[in-house]
């Protein structure tokens, strides 16, 4: 959230996260583009994503970093983290909590 962005490595791959669009001139505007709201849509068209899944990042690779809803309450998002597969489509927990993942680096903006 301090980035709005960047990076971390867990389960052996590194993990880029999706940025939450900011509006507040050109600049920011231009830096978020792949925002969370456009890459969670994108993700849900891919074949065997979870329809109710959002997308917080990806390894690059074709994998998707994830939140799920609480089982008990579908319209809260669960806190624990999990990695979807685009090959297996399985969903595999990473982190019970996104508190639990490692820091994530400074984004570099020029990738």
């Amino acid at each position: 959230m301090r980035d709005n962005g960047g990076s971390f490595d867990a389960a052996g791959e590194t993990w880029w996260l999706h940025p939450i669009l900011d509006t507040g001139d050109g600049k920011r505007a231009g830096r978020t583009c792949n925002d969370m709201v456009r890459e969670t849509n994108a993700a849900r068209r891919r074949p065997g994503f979870p329809p109710t899944a959002v997308a917080i990042g990806n390894n690059r690779d074709g994998d998707e970093l994830i939140l799920l809803p609480k089982p008990d309450q579908p319209g809260e998002l669960d806190p624990a983290v999990f990695r979807w597969d685009h090959k297996t489509h399985e969903v595999q927990r990473l982190a019970d909590d996104f508190a639990e993942l490692p820091n994530s680096e400074e984004p570099d903006l020029n990738e």
